[in-house]
């Protein structure tokens, strides 16, 4: 539906600046890329910043005046790790840009409400698993392999490419025997330095496994537990309340399951 849109003829085809946002790893960036091919008449005709930070935006507005001269019409950028003070200067630019250029703005999160109100926002979600196979097919991962790692990416592609984090699945596994044993210590030192990747994986494992239904984690990770323990797991992380960090988030969740030393 993104990509109909951003076509040429398509609702946002006349937009001058569009913001893409979505989950990360979900295609942003190549829906960008596609909509600027078949809008444009040569490969010059797109300027990119996929990584947008202060020098890139002195060039957009150095160039501003006579962009439609040199022949660009699209400008790609992504925000992600643009600060306050690059999408501030940015906003310069997105005021004015100049006649018959496009701005495709990607983000994953952090867009200063100012920036959405000079764009025409579109959301992206998460991709199936055969959309997931497909990218990963495209990208050269052989079609069996695809398959096997397609679930594991949970919508996005860079995690099925990768596969699970060995690093995060260890925390998750030394969280859950601690829970397992009930032993408030042995989980306040499987919490310390617990990633935000572990803290997916967690939420993923304990979803999965009150279903029965494995997909993101696997069933040997805690095998000892039963459907109705990870429920209960499940619930706690569901009623967590947003703190700072992973580790805050999973010990405020967590240590009530353990019993009083």
């Amino acid at each position: 539906m993104v990509r109909a849109a951003l076509a040429p003829g398509g609702v946002l085809a006349q937009a001058r600046v569009v913001l893409l946002t979505g989950p990360e790893s979900v295609g942003k960036w190549a829906v960008a890329e596609e909509a600027a091919r078949a809008g444009s008449q040569h490969p010059a005709d797109i300027a990119r910043h996929r990584k947008l930070d202060a020098e890139g935006v002195r060039k957009m507005l150095r160039a501003s005046s006579y962009l439609q001269e040199c022949g660009v019409r699209y400008i790609l950028a992504g925000l992600d790790t643009a600060s306050d003070q690059v999408q501030n200067m940015l906003l310069k630019f997105l005021e004015a840009p100049p006649d018959g250029v496009r701005v495709l703005l990607t983000a994953s999160g952090g867009v200063l409400p100012t920036i959405f109100s000079r764009a025409q926002h579109r959301r992206l979600g998460l991709l199936t698993d055969e959309q997931v196979f497909q990218v990963l097919v495209q990208l050269g991962m052989a079609e069996d392999a695809a398959r096997r790692h397609a679930p594991l990416g949970g919508g996005r592609v860079r995690p099925a490419m990768e596969g699970p984090d060995p690093q995060a699945r260890a925390q998750v596994v030394s969280v859950l025997r601690a829970l397992e044993a009930g032993s408030l210590g042995q989980l306040e030192i499987a919490l310390r330095g617990f990633t935000q990747e572990a803290y997916w994986l967690l939420l993923s494992w304990a979803t999965e496994s009150s279903s029965g239904r494995f997909r993101q984690a696997t069933r040997d990770m805690a095998p000892w537990f039963g459907a109705f323990a990870s429920r209960r797991i499940l619930r706690a992380l569901g009623g967590a309340s947003p703190l700072a960090s992973p580790g805050l988030t999973a010990h405020a969740a967590l240590v009530p399951l353990c019993p009083e030393p």
